[in-house]
């Protein structure tokens, strides 16, 4: 009976939820702006965070997931003045979250936002495309030198050691650099892992006889490969290109949700947005030319297309994401 009870009231709080409409402010260089109508009484508190969305590479799987990052966790308070309310967010990396406002610790509200400054997301898709190969190139090479070490069977010495060590880590710390500032978080993440078993190679202290022929034993797992590291390192232009489609697929479709409410106001930047990507995915290392219309299509799109546009950039999404 206490149970039905209990039950009976959580129903009644979640039917007596606050309605809440979220327009975010026009962000600084430290704070996003967050504002919100919301019928509650003066004085009222309100929490209101967001968390960015991600996307890691499942090779097993050969799938892309999303899941949400606690730790980039941004939040902030607000007190609930003439039915409004405004929250200043720390600035994080531009992109997708999820925003949750909560009251007395009971979440509220909850919907999936774009954070950040609309011209920066050019430099999301472009930019860090570019730096990511560039990667890759050198990744490749760091690669090479640990294969040759083992299979030599002498490293060249302690210096030779350190100075591996350095450039491997250092590219480990551009590569974090890069997750903060675009939206290419799995590919970022494939570079780190390949970043990660060169760094803890375990080939500099064989001495005369060098490796195994079948690759085995240079790194922190026995049974990791030199082949299998090369092959996930090749995968990567490919995790990129694919990547950049579900980015650039999923900024301009929360775009055309604010372009169907303001279409006089956001529809302009939607465009020149969408041209924006287009430059980029056509750069990309593997092409997709019906991808390629799509965004063409967006880039020129008319009010009234807008729902039909939106549909198919949520139809990309659905064939290449799986949602955690």
């Amino acid at each position: 009976m206490k149970a039905v009870v209990v039950l009976a009231l959580g129903l009644s709080f979640l039917q007596d939820k606050p309605a809440i409409r979220i327009t975010l402010g026009a962000p600084t260089e430290k704070a996003w702006p967050v504002n919100g109508s919301v019928n509650r009484p003066d004085e009222v508190i309100l929490h209101v965070s967001a968390m960015r969305i991600e996307r890691r590479w499942d090779a097993k799987g050969h799938q892309f997931r999303e899941f949400i990052s606690p730790e980039s966790r941004i939040a902030g308070k607000a007190v609930v003045e003439a039915k409004s309310f405004e929250a200043n967010l720390r600035k994080g990396p531009p992109g997708l979250y999820r925003l949750t406002v909560a009251e007395e610790g009971v979440e509220v509200h909850a919907e999936t936002i774009l954070l950040g400054r609309s011209p920066n997301f050019a430099a999301w898709w472009r930019d860090p495309m570019e730096t990511l190969l560039a990667s890759c190139e050198r990744v490749s090479s760091y690669l090479d030198v640990a294969e040759k070490v083992f299979k030599k069977g002498d490293g060249g010495g302690a210096g030779a050691e350190k100075e591996f060590v350095k450039g491997v880590n250092k590219e480990a710390l551009l590569l974090e650099a890069i997750a903060e500032k675009g939206d290419l978080t799995a590919t970022v993440v494939v570079l780190q892992e390949v970043c990660g078993h060169l760094r803890n190679a375990q080939i500099w202290a064989k001495k005369n006889g060098g490796g195994n022929g079948d690759g085995l034993g240079a790194f922190v797992d026995p049974n990791l490969s030199f082949e299998e590291v090369e092959t996930l390192l090749k995968s990567a232009p490919k995790i990129l290109s694919t990547e950049l489609r579900i980015s650039v697929a999923a900024m301009l479709s929360e775009l055309l949700v604010r372009a169907s409410a303001r279409p006089e106001k956001s529809l302009p930047g939607c465009r020149s947005a969408a041209a924006k990507a287009l430059d980029a995915i056509q750069r990309a290392p593997v092409q997709d030319k019906d991808f390629e219309t799509l965004i063409r299509t967006v880039s020129e799109v008319q009010e009234k297309d807008l729902p039909d546009v939106r549909q198919a950039l949520q139809n990309v999404l659905d064939a290449l994401l799986v949602k955690s």
